[in-house]
């Protein structure tokens, strides 16, 4: 028998790259089945890329030809039409990197488009602190429940002091150690880790 017909049975044939890329939203379904935590949160993220590709006038897309410009892309699809907040968004496109990260792990592509994935926040959108005004007239307030006035008796000493609620809880009636400092009082203990 002829050695070039041995030769190919053991020979793997090459296909081109094109043909073993899956497309994103059949890897981010699988991906998905393979999860066991939080499937419902992945399985709402992965309906949202969905919706985001058709948007953008794409049923699918193949893992190799994705660009960072996508991310962003469905990042503002997302911001505009379907979340409420611009975190959410930017949680569903890092679930997204997610997935590309897998396939890189998995050999299905070379490098993560999404990796330098990074949304600037708009100035609205960081952190808001209340006032001392607004933290008076917090304290101020009467509540007819008591254990609502401890809660709003422990907010207030948080913001004023700058301590995690678990640090809180750790403290123990006559075991707290109050230091003077450039003027001030400190609170020492150790922090949870």
């Amino acid at each position: 028998f002829p050695v070039t017909i041995t030769v190919q049975a053991y020979v793997k044939q090459e296909t081109p790259i094109t043909e073993q890329v899956p497309q994103l939203l059949e890897y981010y379904q699988n991906f998905v089945n393979l999860e066991c935590h939080g499937i419902r949160d992945w399985q709402i993220r992965y309906n949202q890329c969905a919706r985001a590709l058709q948007y953008l006038g794409r049923q699918e897309i193949k893992l190799d030809e994705i660009k960072l410009s996508l991310a962003y892309e469905i990042y503002d699809y997302l911001v505009i039409n379907e979340c409420k907040d611009m975190r959410n968004a930017a949680r569903s496109v890092r679930n997204i990197r997610s997935v590309l990260r897998h396939a890189v792990m998995g050999g299905k592509i070379d490098f993560n488009p999404f990796s330098e994935f990074a949304p600037k926040l708009p100035p609205d959108a960081l952190p808001k602190y209340l006032t001392i005004q607004e933290l008076e007239t917090l304290s101020g307030i009467e509540f007819r429940n008591k254990k609502y006035e401890r809660a709003r008796d422990i907010f207030l000493i948080l913001c004023y002091t700058g301590m995690l609620h678990c640090d809180f809880e750790r403290l123990k009636v006559g075991k707290v150690k109050i230091t003077e400092y450039e003027g001030r009082q400190w609170i020492e203990g150790q922090r949870v880790s």
